[in-house]
């Protein structure tokens, strides 16, 4: 018997409210503990894998302007709450003194949307290229990010509101594949919970990653891992 039809973001609702914390599971066993179909929750695991991290660094708000919404994309830093010598550190780094690139509609097009404009673009399509987007340049009207992903309006709003209403519960924990096929949700160790070297090493993974040494995820997550 075939599972039912649900949306993605109910789909993606089952999977993040079903799977437990440091407990392995393959596909099959993800689909089962749902009741979503295999395909759907394959997507939905490679959807969560894909964004994780920039929800991890960054929180997607949208801003009721008149006359038009502005969608930004903020770090998730707390300036006030880094040690002194951290936040001394991060405010003289290169994220806030090097002039950053502005890209061009169509420079930004050309990188997340190359195929263009496609009928009935997939969901998961949609978030990959709002979220690449987003990574590109944020303080974007909803007709701008339209533009820029090859999107229709209706469709990246709703892109946003889905990243709005998962995006705390997606960055709380990380889900990582681990061999045979599986996956597994860990949890994922605050900011303010290092030391502080550890400190500045996820806030240079994060929002300066051309001066973080190119070491495995797994080496990344035992370095960060609370003692």
């Amino acid at each position: 018997m075939s599972a039912p039809r649900i949306t993605f973001e109910e789909a993606l609702e089952k999977v993040l409210s079903k799977m437990g914390l440091n407990v392995p599971m393959n596909v099959n066993q993800i689909t089962e503990l749902t009741g979503i179909g295999w395909i759907t929750t394959k997507n939905v695991l490679n959807i969560v894998m894909e964004i994780q991290d920039f929800l991890a660094a960054h929180e997607i708000i949208v801003i009721e302007g008149r006359p038009r919404k502005i969608v930004l994309a903020q770090i998730r830093v707390r300036m006030s709450v880094l040690p002194s010598e951290v936040a001394d550190w991060f405010i003289d780094s290169e994220y806030f003194t090097t002039l950053r690139k502005e890209y061009t509609t169509e420079e930004v097009r050309k990188q997340v949307a190359p195929e263009g404009k496609i009928r009935k673009t997939p969901l998961e399509t949609s978030i990959h290229r709002v979220v690449e987007a987003l990574k590109l340049g944020d303080e974007l009207s909803i007709l701008e990010l339209s533009k820029r992903t090859v999107l229709n309006r209706r469709t990246v709003e709703r892109v946003l509101a889905l990243l709005i209403r998962f995006q705390n519960k997606i960055s709380e924990t990380m889900l990582v594949e681990i061999e045979e096929s599986g996956y597994i949700r860990e949890h994922r160790p605050s900011l303010y919970e290092l030391d502080n070297q550890r400190m500045i090493y996820l806030l240079k993974k994060r929002y300066i990653p051309e001066l973080v040494k190119d070491i495995s995820d797994k080496s990344a997550r035992e370095l960060l891992r609370l003692q």
